[in-house]
């Protein structure tokens, strides 16, 4: 029997040896080939000169992933902005949903917009949110359900009795990333009749502007954007239905149009601060007599989008072929509102472009060039704004007078009525460059800058480093100098300030004398998308890149630089 015992241990003994020296794996060992094995997200390379081994981090361009979302609590009837990266090339169209998620019962969300890098959604009125619940967000599109694109934080609802508000106290710092809109305006965005775009057109405005009445819809604001090919409408919702709830209504019943809020833009300026003198054109190897440069074609024109400008500063006063309109607060769009509104962002960036050399240290690019100035600004008590609809039709008085290349030193939300006016305007052949903004590293990418149809410009110093403040992301295509830079206030006068505003008129005037250099074979039987790559890929060619090696987040593809056969 013990005989027996020991021989069927024995067996065993061999079996499992036998097992183990044929590859099968024992009970616990993983199945999977080394081939098959998922990899992990840090992979090392073994070094035996004893070196640290060299860390490369592998993550699929393609990942949907969601950054932050505007909203301090929720309630039925908020409109949340949720921004992140790859959100529609990444997600199936198929079965697209949003929804708040308690941990039990979901709450469909309505999808006003929803863009690579921007979803816009409303709450329901009629959604039942629990007082003092906390909500995720939750992502539903072609057969599964995304439960890792939330931020970490949770959504709570709002107080019902909420506190007095506190005072305001002065800070220092950066600011935060403004955001606003019109509380009680809609805008509505059709293609006219033979527009250049080929879009498909709304034939009969006049029907529909009866239909929205008869509807409810207060008609506050309508302009015909002829250069454009568009007709814009500022709309007021019937009394009861929110502004969430129009958006989809109107989406609806007018699909060729194109529906969004009316937004606020901002001066993407910092804070002035003290640094180098006169730095920037030597940065950019800008030519010292640019008014006799041959190669320049003084006949192109140049148009800033922004706050008034103060034609009485020394280094305008003698200035010619300066034209100036200011569109803000009026329903017009090919008449003067108003007298300008002199400030110290809008003067400063027409100096820059067209200022005369003063005593005072000012000197600009493009002394010859004719310059259009639209002061798009409203002056309320918490700043400066741009409204939606007074860039598109800044835009618009730029593409009637066939402006060349315009500066749009803004940035504010992303927005669809906004992002056809660019393209509209694009479409005409016309070049428009924006600051990247100045929100800090972790800020996202901004409008005008970010949108598809834009050069957006970020700003470094006298020593070719990265502007502080300065907004990072794939929207950056250039860096010119924008910190410490002496500029002009209105009123007379100087400081020194810093921002990525004042880097994008370097990138206008280089641009400019590219533009007069190659302009038959950037123009000449191109759409405006290929022109524009062309037009960046000679501002690339002379660009002294910095950071990693080709374009990058920080700083595009490097430092403009001027041609040197001027």
């Amino acid at each position: 029997m013990r005989a027996l015992l020991v021989f069927r241990i024995g067996c065993c003994i061999s079996l499992v040896l036998l097992l183990l020296s044929t590859g099968i794996p024992a009970y616990g060992q993983s199945t999977l080939p080394p081939s098959t094995v998922p990899p992990t997200e840090n992979h090392e390379r073994v070094r035996t000169d004893g070196r640290k081994p060299e860390t490369k981090t592998h993550r699929p361009a393609s990942v949907p992933r969601v950054v932050s979302i505007s909203a301090a609590c929720i309630r039925p009837g908020d409109i949340l902005t949720i921004r992140g990266e790859n959100l529609a090339g990444a997600m199936s169209f198929k079965n697209r949903q949003v929804y708040l998620f308690d941990g039990s019962e979901k709450h469909p969300l309505d999808i006003l917009s929803w863009a690579d890098k921007r979803i816009q959604v409303r709450i329901p009125l009629s959604s039942l949110l629990g007082e003092s619940h906390r909500y995720k967000i939750r992502f539903h599109f072609g057969d599964k359900t995304q439960k890792d694109l939330s931020v970490a934080r949770q959504l709570k609802t709002c107080p019902i009795i909420a506190r007095a508000p506190v005072s305001p106290t002065v800070t220092r710092g950066v600011p935060e990333q403004r955001q606003g809109y019109e509380k009680d305006q809609v805008v509505f965005l059709g293609w006219t009749d033979g527009n250049k775009a080929s879009m498909p057109p709304i034939l009969d405005f006049a029907s529909v502007i009866g239909e929205l009445q008869q509807s409810g819809y207060q008609v506050k604001q309508q302009n015909e954007l002829n250069a454009l090919g568009l007709w814009m409408l500022v709309l007021s919702p019937p009394a009861g239905l929110s502004l969430g709830d129009a958006v989809i209504d109107l989406q609806q019943r007018y699909p060729k149009a194109t529906i969004d809020l009316n937004h606020h833009y901002f001066p993407s300026a910092g804070y002035p601060s003290g640094g180098p003198r006169v730095y920037g054109p030597d940065l950019i190897k800008w030519p010292t007599s640019i008014g006799h440069c041959n190669k320049l074609d003084s006949e192109l024109a140049i148009g800033i989008i922004d706050g008034g400008v103060d034609l009485h500063h020394p280094a305008l006063t003698k200035q010619e072929r300066i034209h100036l309109i200011r569109i803000a607060g009026s329903s017009s769009t090919n008449s003067v509102s108003g007298k300008i509104i002199p400030s110290d962002h809008g003067t400063a960036l027409a100096v820059l472009l067209k200022g005369q050399v003063t005593d005072d240290g000012f000197k600009g690019l493009l002394p010859q060039n004719p310059l259009f100035a639209a002061d798009v600004m409203e002056y309320t008590p918490n700043g400066a704004i741009a409204k939606t609809t007074a860039i598109l039709r800044g835009l618009n008085w730029m593409a009637l007078r066939g402006v060349s290349l315009i500066n749009l030193s803004l940035e504010g939300e992303m927005n669809t009525v906004l992002n056809t006016g660019l393209f509209a305007t694009a479409n005409q052949g016309t070049f428009l460059f924006a600051a990247a903004g100045n929100g800090g590293r972790d800020a996202s990418p901004p409008y005008p800058a970010a949108s598809e149809y834009v050069i957006g410009i970020t700003a470094v110093d006298s020593e070719m480093a990265l502007y502080k403040n300065a907004t990072t992301g794939n929207h950056v295509s250039f860096s010119a100098p924008g910190v410490d830079i002496w500029l002009a206030k209105a009123g007379g006068g100087g400081s020194y300030r810093s921002g990525t505003s004042y880097a994008t008129p370097f990138v206008v005037a280089t641009a400019t004398m590219i533009l007069s250099q190659n302009k038959e074979r950037l123009w000449q039987d191109q759409d405006h998308s290929s022109a524009r790559e062309q037009l960046s890929y000679e501002l690339s060619r002379l660009a002294i890149d910095l950071g990693p090696t080709g374009p990058d987040k920080y700083f595009g593809w490097g430092v403009v630089q001027a041609p040197n056969d001027c």
